[in-house]
């Protein structure tokens, strides 16, 4: 299992090492509903930023509805105040939504990486594809990984990789999204945007 999240109707964004081989894909939490899953497929991925995005594929599915936050549209710096939404370790934490916080650490990622956040907001298994919002609940990276052997030490891929990712693959879609939670104080920005936070479930068989 991994996070996913939304970034246009009918279009989530995860990594592709939670999709990497999967014959079936079902999302859950759509419109905030843990009890549905709706069945999705790959429809681009970019393996060496670790980024695939999944269509929504489902003849019960009607909207993702209009997307709260921005993507992309800011510049972030060592210091700035964060916080992940994400699904970690549903087996043994349960199925709600879980929220860290923390702060960006660095503006590259492993062994110097440009193309990752480094931060102190805590992630786990299944935290994997989930949004990194800004303070301002703008998305400004895709969670991708945990520094083995090391406290608060998290990586998220720049959300100019899945930029580069839709403008190569020609999807014709516009992620822009919205500025609606901008002002609103933390526990009313998750409420609204956990409606647009998946779970991601991918099965080989």
């Amino acid at each position: 299992t991994g996070t996913g999240f939304a970034i246009a109707d009918g279009y989530i964004v995860t990594n592709y090492h939670v999709t990497n081989g999967a014959k079936t894909i079902a999302i859950k939490g759509i419109n905030g509903d843990m009890k549905e899953s709706y069945k999705g497929y790959v429809v681009a991925s970019d393996k060496e930023n670790d980024i695939s995005i999944i269509k929504i594929v489902d003849k019960d599915f009607e909207s993702l509805g209009t997307i709260p936050y921005t993507i992309g549209k800011t510049n972030t710096e060592v210091g700035d105040e964060i916080f992940v939404l994400g699904y970690p370790m549903t087996e043994t934490m349960g199925e709600e939504i879980k929220l860290t916080d923390g702060l960006i650490s660095a503006t590259t990622g492993y062994k110097g990486s440009e193309t990752m956040y480094q931060m102190s907001a805590a992630v786990q298994p299944g935290n994997s594809g989930g949004p990194l919002f800004n303070s301002d609940g703008s998305v400004i990276g895709i969670v991708c990984a945990k520094h083995e052997g090391a406290e608060n030490v998290n990586y998220a891929v720049k959300v100019s990789y899945l930029y580069n990712l839709i403008n190569s693959s020609n999807l014709g879609i516009d992620i822009s999204g919205n500025d609606k939670v901008k002002s609103k104080k933390l526990s009313k920005k998750v409420k609204k945007l956990r409606n647009y936070v998946y779970l991601i479930e991918c099965s080989t068989r």
